[in-house]
């Protein structure tokens, strides 16, 4: 990135990315010379993932923090990774860095990472005020494996997520919908399949759902499933 933008400082730059490319334009962005940094007006994370604290250079992070702009549909699992609290379309809840949109989808589930799936009203994104209550669910559960899983162990459960695709003949979400997956739950339990190490990690996940099974309000859950009111 720091090659790629123009150094006589009169090119004004917006950056940004899908799922890991977002997450990868914040990286780049983070580590930018100074200069490179005053010519980004704002850097888009479009259901991309934060990066992992250890990741993190606090004081570099800081110089850009303010132009992120996270978008994320209302059913957002990856995209809630390693993230925090904010405020969203006015309410605050668990998505990223400063400014952040959750938008409306055509698809269920975890097929709403497909960025052609968002919903447009004339020249904007069409908005939902909160995140899908299953998304919640499942939000939790990842909090709580996070903070028992060390770096290793996060990176070998992303690299066994996306070969949990692959393995159900889908190596996008476009494919997933196609394919007879069987949805975000079906993904887990294939990944239980695979080598040693990676069966601990993901044990440790499905303790997690385990421990936030306790904490899920069922009633509310199959209204909010069914379309129903209370």
């Amino acid at each position: 990135m720091e090659e790629t933008i123009c150094k006589d400082g009169t090119v004004r730059y917006r950056i940004g990315g899908h799922s890991k490319g977002g997450n990868l334009a914040v990286y780049g962005a983070m580590m930018c010379s100074e200069g490179a940094k005053e010519q980004i007006d704002a850097i888009y994370m479009n259901d991309s993932p934060g990066l992992c604290p250890a990741m993190i250079d606090e004081e570099k992070c800081q110089d850009i923090q303010g132009r992120i702009i996270k978008i994320v549909p209302e059913f957002s699992i990856i995209g809630m990774l390693f993230e925090g609290n904010d405020t969203v379309n006015g309410t605050e809840q668990k998505v990223a860095m400063n400014s952040g949109l959750i938008v409306k989808s055509s698809a269920d589930g975890i097929l709403q990472h497909d960025a052609f799936s968002w919903q447009i009203e004339g020249n904007h994104f069409a908005t939902a005020q909160q995140l899908a209550e299953k998304a919640w669910i499942y939000n939790g559960i990842f909090d709580r494996w996070i903070e028992s899983a060390d770096f290793e162990e996060r990176e070998l459960f992303v690299r066994n997520f996306f070969d949990a695709l692959e393995a159900g003949g889908a190596r996008t979400t476009s494919e997933l919908a196609k394919s007879d997956a069987g949805g975000f739950e079906a993904i887990l339990f294939a990944m239980v399949s695979s080598e040693k190490s990676s069966k601990k990690v993901v044990g440790k996940l499905f303790y997690s759902f385990w421990e936030e099974r306790k904490a899920i309000n069922y009633p509310k859950l199959v209204t909010v499933q069914d379309g129903s009111s209370s």
